[in-house]
């Protein structure tokens, strides 16, 4: 799930049964980032967060096997076989 953080949201998971959590995740509000839709999901439900339908883009290519691209499917590759 991508979402785009509004302002500082803490995640904690689920707590130990002595009633201590046993992690917290720390997100700051900035540019869209993936996280686990049980995080995004509670973030967007508190309103600290908006979901966001871009893809990821690392390094200046897309980070995502389904994403669409201009130049259309890749081409089928045929081996040559030895002589």
């Amino acid at each position: 799930m991508r979402v785009k953080f509004t302002s500082p949201f803490d995640y904690v998971t689920l707590r130990t049964k002595s009633g201590t959590p046993r992690a917290t995740v720390a997100y700051q509000p900035g540019e869209p980032i993936t996280v686990k839709r049980e995080h995004g999901e509670a973030a967007v439900k508190a309103g600290k967060a908006v979901e966001v339908d871009e893809v990821a883009v690392r390094g200046g290519k897309v980070d995502a096997p389904f994403a669409s691209t201009e130049k259309g499917p890749p081409e089928k590759v045929v081996k040559a076989k030895p002589e």
